[in-house]
């Protein structure tokens, strides 16, 4: 950071740290139903995001938008069984 008065060489440099969130909606539902998953907070144009549930694969291929965010939306699968959780892995 700097600005009209302070020279980026006088300020410290500082790590933040960006969680990513990703939420469904509706949260739950019987096997059929459609869940759109969201993500923000991801890298920006982020590439090959992948959402599961039960292990089993929904979405692929996914790619964050220039904000970070992405959206997908998919049925919950026959194999779906009480407790399991919407997961999400990236190449990041």
């Amino acid at each position: 950071a700097s600005g009209s008065l302070t020279s980026a060489s006088h300020v410290p440099e500082v790590a933040l740290a960006v969680l990513a969130k990703v939420t469904a909606s509706p949260a739950s539902g019987t096997v059929g139903t459609q869940v759109t998953v969201t993500g923000i907070s991801f890298g920006a144009n982020e590439s090959g995001i992948t959402v599961t549930y039960g292990g089993k694969t929904l979405a692929d291929g996914l790619k964050a938008d220039a904000n970070g965010g992405w959206s997908t939306t998919a049925a919950i699968p026959a194999s779906a069984a009480p407790g399991q959780n919407v997961t999400q892995n990236s190449n990041r």
